[in-house]
């Protein structure tokens, strides 16, 4: 599959002390940038979508609703040593997901926060969220939706 996404975040020119975060708790710095941003985007297809693969992070932590039903938070501690995280990572936790709706609207809507709040966070020192959609209609069509 091809993943044709962005990272999105809040406008710079708008937001300009809001866009940058510590790469982890234990970087000795004074808590700051505490931000919690919502993307919502609808699609109404005019036909029933029967299944959508999805592919999706957001950093530091986020929630991510189809149609008004949790699909995932995250990311989740992967675990491991935490030593090193005073410099920013960079990779980044993405996952993946099929959703099956059987409808012809996928509602999208992601909360995303952006200020490591433990140790086993991990972030690109940037606010973000993104997310790619694979989507496959009932009459067998199928499309791509992207950040």
């Amino acid at each position: 599959m091809t993943f044709l996404e962005k990272w999105i975040w809040l406008p710079a020119e708008q937001y300009p002390d809001n866009q940058t975060t510590y790469y982890s708790a234990l970087a000795g710095k004074v808590p700051g940038n505490y931000t919690v941003a919502e993307f919502r985007r609808t699609y109404s297809f005019g036909k029933t979508v029967t299944s959508a693969h999805l592919r999706f992070s957001g950093d530091t932590l986020f929630l991510l609703y189809i149609n008004d039903n949790p699909v995932a938070a995250g990311p989740a501690a992967v675990g491991g040593d935490f030593i090193g995280n005073e410099e920013p990572r960079d990779n980044y936790y993405s996952y993946e997901h099929t959703v099956t709706p059987n409808s012809d609207t996928l509602d999208f809507f992601a909360r995303v926060q952006m200020m490591p709040v433990a140790i086993c966070d991990y972030s690109k020192g940037h606010g973000g969220f993104m997310l790619t959609a694979h989507i496959t209609f009932a009459d067998g069509t199928k499309t791509v939706i992207h950040t």
